[in-house]
């Protein structure tokens, strides 16, 4: 096992180096590619004089291997999305080379992962990949409709207008997302604020009213019993057992609807609900005849 030392630039262009075991020049060319780095320079290190420099070579490659960040990051959106779409489209449409185009897209990108996986996608077809190919390789960033938008303008020659119409189509998505904000927006808003109100006078203000009805020895009411001891339990330690509890149904919801049955059933009865269901049932037939038209 041979040592290299790969000499790039940084994000904002400052020279740095980094020291990589592989089988040989090939192989480290390979390692580099798949951590994102463009080497400027690659050069095979003399390990038996570098004892400690291979010592600290590979503590700073576990260290470069473990990116907490990476864990926080976040993916890009259908706006960034389409945002990429159109510059791409741009570029090509003018005749900028698409290695070239793909190097100025990670260039102006802010998302650490977008343009982590820009610079990756700009390597790989560098190195002959189809860009439909290099794009797969990054589910979390590009999704199945974009990936066959991209791979249909590659096999008929038009990828500049192929790229136009997913632009036009992740733009058409973003709007039709927000208008699906908007109008849930109001309704969400009542709930969060009936849920505190309720909330609020269940535990602070019923029991300064049920110490007085307790002085009175009147016989209260069937709902006015039952608020007052929901009072009781919610001001208990009862209620972080039945937060935990519901948490614990959350997280068995969520699995349930990973499945492809618990998608079925929890969607069918999704699309049941009274006024969300009818809802949900046009914006998914209108992003499927937006989609099937761009494809088409």
């Amino acid at each position: 096992m041979a040592a290299f030392i790969a000499s790039y630039a940084g994000p904002t262009g400052q020279p740095r180096t980094v020291t990589i075991k592989a089988a040989n020049l090939a192989e480290a060319k390979k390692l580099l590619r798949r951590r994102g780095i463009r080497a400027e320079e690659l050069r095979p290190v003399n390990l038996g004089n570098t004892q400690d420099g291979k010592a600290n070579g590979a503590d700073a490659a576990g260290l470069k291997s473990i990116d907490l960040n990476r864990l926080f990051e976040k993916a890009p959106g259908v706006k960034e999305k389409a945002v990429f779409a159109s510059k791409l489209a741009a570029l090509v449409d003018a005749g900028v080379p698409i290695v070239r185009s793909l190097d100025l897209m990670a260039t102006q990108q802010k998302l650490p992962m977008f343009k982590r996986a820009l610079t990756k996608v700009s390597l790989d077809v560098n190195e002959g990949i189809a860009l439909a190919t290099a794009l797969r390789q990054w589910p979390k960033v590009f999704d199945q409709l974009s990936i066959a938008m991209v791979e249909a303008g590659e096999a008929g020659g038009v990828l500049d207008e192929a790229l136009k119409r997913l632009a036009k189509l992740l733009e058409d998505n973003a709007k039709l997302e927000n208008q699906i904000k908007g109008a849930l927006g109001y309704p969400i808003a009542v709930l969060v604020i009936a849920i505190l109100v309720f909330l609020g006078m269940t535990i602070f203000l019923i029991p300064t009213f049920a110490g007085i009805f307790e002085d009175l020895g009147a016989e209260l009411p069937a709902f006015t019993r039952l608020l007052v001891d929901l009072s009781a339990l919610l001001r208990s330690s009862a209620s972080l057992y039945a937060v935990g509890v519901i948490l614990l149904a959350i997280w068995m919801l969520n699995r349930f609807y990973a499945t492809h049955n618990g998608r079925r059933t929890i969607d069918g009865l999704m699309l049941k609900l009274p006024l969300f269901g009818e809802l949900i049932l046009m914006t998914a037939t209108a992003q499927f005849c937006r989609i099937f038209s761009s494809l088409t």
